[in-house]
């Protein structure tokens, strides 16, 4: 079996929160939409 190792770098915000970052995160229509616009 081949194994394969590989580094990641994240280039894209991975929170889903509004503008007070304090409140618990929501998954909301506009951000899943806009996630899998650029996916």
């Amino acid at each position: 079996m081949e194994r394969w190792q590989a580094t990641f770098e994240i280039v894209t915000p991975m929170f889903l929160s509004g503008a007070d970052q304090k409140t618990k995160a929501e998954l909301r229509a506009a951000s899943l939409r806009g996630v899998m616009r650029w996916w």
